[in-house]
């Protein structure tokens, strides 16, 4: 059984005091998220057309996400005008979270000779969470921005979860509802957007010859998104095909991608601890040799995923892709690079390793965990977002009040420049408005902003059509 052990208490309680210094600011960010651009358009869309058709029209004109489009709809009425806009992200995280803790116990029942105890699988699944959010290009648009949460989270956690289902090796007590369930994954998956629709053709090998009717439900989901008139004609709307243009963005986003991940100190971290654990703990049965030896090659899957994943992508939509999009291959490529380090690790278990040493190695294995996720390339932004969070929601809260008084009067909307708006929220807090603070503070808090909506003439119209007929009879606002 792996646990801390009486001995090992001083390392627990450091490794989890390490994890909330950079878990708990994440959920404090979540009470500063405001609604932004396209949450304005998916709630006056909700509000002034038939649910039904509204789905229709995006299917057949615009995309094919059948799951996100309406899903988002509903939620974004529901939480644009509310108090209650942050909850969206906490659930996600938490949900994030839980996804990962489920993968990770399927995992180590599947492969591991050694029990975890409750404790050790949390941390390791706060670890990966934390590894995972601090990789992402956007977390903004991972969490707090709820069009970006709903169309490419919400895939990645039913990914991880259909993914432990996958490996899991349990019997399973009630095979109608363990069979509903997955092919609801994969109608969420397929239905979210293009990127994860591909992804998820990657399952179907694990699904082997025991689900060969869910293969067939991954292939029929997948066209039903990726081939629909509303994909066909978004892709007919950006233009003639610049194959320049399109190859230059695959090898731009990829490379990007890979930077993003192996830049940030706790990713090697977490690779050197699962090989570590590897060595430890070895698997149930020996691997073939091949297998052993094809280990290294993952790194070239790792750098050929994105490349080939992006490239109908980018093809269907000229070389043009939002960040957010990429949030989506970032759990494959940081799961595929430790479960490769994992098993690499244990091709050495109990072989050329003294007796003395093997004593020793859980220790260092555990203040290598308990030490290096503050070395986070994130911990300096994150508790700077924190201020500049607290005036974001200033900002935004204020302008959310003014912007509703102004339609209920039907007079014009002033579209005032963030930063000046910050200094106004400033000079209402001499605390915060020291010379010190007044440059960084007066900035968006990049982690969960990734843009201000309101300066942006192509965003302005977004919030014109959510403001200017929320009270009947009021004239357009300018």
């Amino acid at each position: 059984m792996i646990n801390a052990g009486s001995s090992g208490n001083s390392r627990f309680f450091l490794l989890l005091m390490s994890v909330m210094v950079m878990l708990v600011p994440l959920f404090v960010l979540s009470f500063f998220a405001r609604p932004a651009a396209d949450d304005f358009m998916w709630a006056a869309s909700h509000r002034d057309t038939s649910f039904w058709d509204m789905q229709k029209d995006y299917y057949l004109n615009w995309q094919g996400r059948y799951f996100s489009t309406p899903l988002l709809s509903v939620l974004a009425y529901l939480s644009v005008s509310s108090a209650g806009y942050h909850w969206h992200a906490i659930v996600l995280m938490i949900l994030t979270a839980g996804s990962f803790y489920f993968f990770v116990t399927s995992f180590l029942r599947k492969i591991s000779t050694a029990g975890t105890s409750l404790s050790i699988r949390l941390l390791i699944s706060l670890v990966l969470f934390l590894l995972y959010t601090y990789s992402l290009p956007s977390v903004a648009q991972a969490y707090y921005w709820l069009s970006g949460a709903v169309t490419y989270q919400v895939p990645v956690v039913a990914m991880v979860i259909l993914g432990g289902l996958l490996i899991g090796d349990r019997p399973v007590r009630n095979q109608v509802l363990h069979g509903t369930g997955m092919l609801f994954l994969v109608f969420i998956i397929a239905g979210s957007n293009e990127l994860s629709a591909i992804l998820l053709l990657l399952f179907m090998p694990m699904a082997g010859k025991r689900y060969r009717w869910l293969q067939v439900s991954i292939v029929v989901l997948v066209a039903m998104a990726i081939f629909s008139p509303g994909s066909w004609k978004r892709s007919e709307s950006m233009g003639d095909k610049d194959i320049t243009k399109v190859l230059a963005s695959i090898f731009y986003w990829s490379i990007n991608l890979v930077l993003g991940i192996i830049r940030e100190p706790l990713y090697w971290t977490s690779l050197l601890v699962s090989y570590i654990s590897g060595c430890l703990f070895g698997t149930r049965k020996p691997l073939p040799p091949k297998i052993y030896n094809a280990v290294p090659f993952g790194a070239v899957v790792i750098l050929l995923l994105p490349l080939v994943s992006l490239a109908p992508i980018l093809w269907g939509s000229n070389g043009s892709i939002p960040p957010r999009m990429l949030n989506v291959l970032v759990m494959p490529m940081i799961f595929v690079s430790l479960c490769g380090a994992y098993f690499y690790g244990s091709r050495f278990h109990g072989v050329g390793i003294k007796e003395e040493m093997w004593k020793h190695l859980p220790s260092f294995f555990w203040w290598i965990i308990a030490v290096m996720p503050l070395a986070s390339v994130q911990v300096p932004r994150i508790y700077e977002n924190l201020l500049q969070g607290y005036v974001y929601g200033k900002v935004f809260s204020d302008r959310e009040k003014n912007f509703s008084e102004a339609a209920a009067k039907g007079s014009t909307i002033q579209f005032v420049p963030y930063d000046s708006a910050a200094k106004q929220v400033l000079a209402q807090h001499p605390f915060i408005d020291l010379v010190l603070f007044r440059e960084k503070v007066e900035r968006l808090p990049d982690i969960i902003a990734w843009y201000d909506d309101y300066e942006p003439r192509d965003r302005q119209g977004f919030i014109k059509l959510y403001y200017k007929r929320k009270s009947e009879g009021s004239d357009p606002v300018n």
